[in-house]
């Protein structure tokens, strides 16, 4: 409620491209709050008080900071090559399944191993990947921050697969790239 108490302890007046702009008054002990202020008196006095304050024409425009995106166009490449190399992901099929990387050190290693490169050249600080010490799967949430900031659209199922003569149940992840929809 403090603030709202400092708005009725202020003056408000209006400049010419209708910016409310709070000021300290000298006479607020003197003023009720259904007192009536004039835009033109209270404006010159408000431009004498508020010392801080800038006309509109003296503001420059905030430029806007690249994003990753913008300045890593190369180095995301080189990061999504790898890992549809990892996964095995080609032209033709663009599926890979979570059993064969559970079951495979070996890609949860490189897929990890790209850890590093992902925290420079990706967003995506607020995901679990970022929040939490230890995750169970951080190869996935790797895999999925890659394809997401690359605007790829990953499409989930379960499948039963032939691994070693055996009938298995797995989930599957399949890569859309929604430009060729």
């Amino acid at each position: 409620m403090n603030g709202l108490n400092k708005l009725k302890n202020n003056k408000k007046t209006v400049d010419k491209k209708n910016i409310v702009k709070v000021c300290e008054s000298d006479d607020d002990d003197n003023n009720n709050d259904n007192d009536i202020v004039s835009v033109e008196s209270d404006k010159k006095k408000c431009d004498d008080k508020c010392d801080g304050d800038k006309k509109d024409s003296d503001v420059k425009k905030k430029r806007n900071r690249p994003t990753k995106a913008q300045l890593y166009k190369e180095e995301r490449m080189t990061i999504l090559n790898k890992l549809n190399n990892i996964l095995g992901i080609i032209e033709d099929n663009k599926i890979f399944y979570i059993y064969d990387i559970e079951n495979n050190d070996n890609k949860q290693k490189e897929i990890n191993d790209l850890f590093n490169d992902i925290t420079k050249y990706f967003k995506g600080k607020s995901t679990a990947l970022f929040a939490k010490d230890s995750i169970e799967r951080k190869w996935l949430s790797i895999i999925k921050i890659v394809y997401k900031e690359m605007n790829f659209d990953m499409e989930h199922g379960i499948q039963n697969i032939k691994r070693d003569d055996k009938k298995i149940k797995s989930s599957f992840y399949k890569i859309v790239d929604p430009t060729t929809l």
